[in-house]
């Protein structure tokens, strides 16, 4: 038997008057182990007590406003019945998660477990939650600031928190008008609950609610600075760290109450903020930074804290690359895979103007209804649909490629890998000039491209490496499932293959491993319309394809790029 992997569960904290469990599984975070002073209490197992106390500390401020621990997650392959009946006898879990945590084991199969009368374990049921949490919750953001002034090498955490004041601020709702006030002026609601309020508002169900901090304590009356001593010139510096503080809620949460979790999650941010900052004093730390990660472990936006500058160069913003080692850290601590860069600045999510590479839409394929019929990989992550005729531009008849090229670039950028936009055919063409691989008379021309040149122009703008799989003709293309299914799985780029004088971009592929029957998921370039889903779905644009689909007169080459393996 394998050593399991163990982790505290994050849930949405739902209103009593709600039917069903009190909380909805939004995430998870891994485990500190104990040191080697630690007690392990599941040495039998392979695994040391995980700290779960400090565990949940280090990472609660990078969840939500309205969250908290509701259970423990293990994933181990037998034996798990024995190793919740140890983990539910530590008492340092139980000071996080109550007397009866859920348990969530991620075995064979997916089930669930609490923690019954006399010890005994009773078996839970785990569905998902996606659509729940999008006809049930609002997220409401506070951006803010409070104070506080100290030396990171000489104030404690707990100095730092004692400076917050006790009393909760009023909060108003400027979208809805509407004043959440302090609990001791005893205003009493027409409304009773944040569905109430955005039922009876112009706004209906926003998922985004804005609100102000609108009355900040006398003792709250000066700006946020923290002043940090250079270890190099011993100088001070002033840092004005703004809050910016989400809270996940369900609609029928009472009003009454909603101030006090604002102002709870608003310290928990601070928390994570200043924690951060007296662990690593050498640098300067701005507000968390936001983020909703796809495809990954949690189901809820992110926030995390991250130093912008160093003490000695306050001016030098720092970069992504800088930011590496925090960033695995942080990786491990949110229970993240290591397959893609979630938490990348280029990765932060931005409320306002949202993120845009274009007209293009983002991810057709992602609200297609389809029934597989064997194992099923699809790309990861987002990325943007280019074809014809975009941006002003006839490319009709010859820059199918182009435009697969710059779909692939697209994912690249939407995961964080790079900054730059997709290059434009003239770019292609100077990229291709430059590399040696066309003449100089290419640039401005109507020439198509192919995989080769795919391949060559990622490589030369954007440092990725391809890998080419030639195809004798179309007919052959059903011996490539295992192929994609291992490229789709460890790699999660899409794929773009030229065969005749025709070019797409493959997204997924659906293979049965016993019958041998294949379908493709294609993105086609060739579109020519206005960006309608609809129509590029009815019309199978961006659909699945059978082997037929393929010219069996034509060879192909795929061109499938390789994600950098960094995060």
């Amino acid at each position: 038997m394998s050593a399991p992997s163990l982790g505290l569960l994050v849930g949405l904290c739902l209103p009593d008057s709600t039917d069903g469990p009190s909380h909805v599984i939004l995430g998870r975070c891994h485990c500190v182990a104990q040191d080697k002073d630690g007690l392990p209490a599941l040495s039998s197992h392979g695994l040391s007590t995980p700290k779960w106390v400090e565990s949940w500390r280090r990472v609660r401020g990078c969840f939500p406003g309205g969250c908290d621990v509701c259970g423990v997650w293990v994933c181990v392959k037998g034996g798990e019945k024995e190793i919740i009946t140890e983990l539910v006898k530590t008492t340092d879990l139980l000071e996080v998660v109550g007397e009866k945590p859920l348990v969530i084991v991620q075995s064979e199969r997916l089930s669930g477990y609490r923690l019954g009368e006399l010890g005994s374990l009773e078996e839970v049921g785990v569905a998902p939650v996606v659509d729940y949490l999008t006809t049930n919750t609002c997220l409401l953001r506070v951006p803010s600031s409070l104070p506080a002034i100290a030396d990171p090498r000489q104030t404690t955490q707990d100095q730092l928190l004692g400076q917050l004041p006790s009393n909760v601020p009023a909060f108003l709702l400027p979208s809805l008008s509407f004043l959440l006030p302090h609990p001791s002026h005893n205003i009493k609601y027409s409304h009773q609950t944040l569905r109430d309020v955005l039922q009876s508002s112009s706004v209906g169900q926003d998922p985004f609610l804005r609100v102000e901090l609108l009355e900040v304590p006398e003792e709250c009356a000066n700006p946020l600075t923290l002043s940090i001593s250079s270890p190099l010139t011993g100088s001070q510096a002033e840092l004005h760290i703004p809050i910016d503080n989400l809270t996940l809620l369900h609609l029928d949460f009472p009003l009454e109450e909603v101030g006090v979790v604002l102002w709870t999650a608003v310290k928990k941010q601070f928390e994570a903020v200043t924690t951060a900052m007296l662990w690593k004093p050498d640098c300067l730390h701005n507000v968390a930074i936001h983020h909703f990660p796809p495809s990954s472990p949690h189901l809820c936006p992110l926030s995390v804290p991250y130093p912008h500058s160093s003490v000695a160069q306050p001016d030098h913003l720092l970069d992504d690359t800088a930011l590496a080692a925090v960033r695995r850290d942080w990786h491990a601590a949110l229970a993240f895979s290591s397959g893609l860069p979630r938490l990348r600045l280029t990765n932060t999510h931005c409320f306002s103007p949202p993120r845009v590479l274009g007209p293009q839409l983002f991810s057709p394929h992602s609200t297609l209804s389809y029934s597989p019929q064997g194992t099923v990989a699809m790309v990861t992550g987002q990325y943007t649909y280019y074809h014809y005729q975009q941006d002003n531009f006839n490319d009709s008849g010859w820059g199918c490629a182009y435009r697969s090229l710059q779909t692939l670039w697209s994912w690249f950028n939407l995961q964080g890998f790079t900054t730059e936009t997709p290059p434009t055919h003239r770019q292609i063409q100077e990229a291709l000039v430059a590399t040696g691989d066309k003449p100089a008379k290419f640039v401005g021309s109507r020439e198509w491209i192919g995989s080769f040149e795919v391949s060559t122009a990622l490589n030369h703008l954007l440092g990725v490496e391809c890998r080419i799989h030639y195809v004798s003709s179309g007919s052959e293309m059903s011996g490539v499932g295992r192929l994609l299914l291992h490229h789709f799985t460890n790699e999660m780029t899409p794929v773009m293959i030229g065969g005749g004088v025709l070019a797409h971009t493959i997204l997924g592929v659906d293979y049965n491993t016993s019958t041998g029957n294949i379908r493709f998921l294609i993105l086609d370039p060739h579109y020519t319309g206005r960006e309608d889903l609809k129509t590029i779905h009815n019309k199978g644009w961006c659909g699945w394809k059978p082997v037929s689909f393929w010219d069996k007169k034509a060879h192909y080459n795929m061109c499938l790029p390789l994600r950098p393996r960094e995060l």
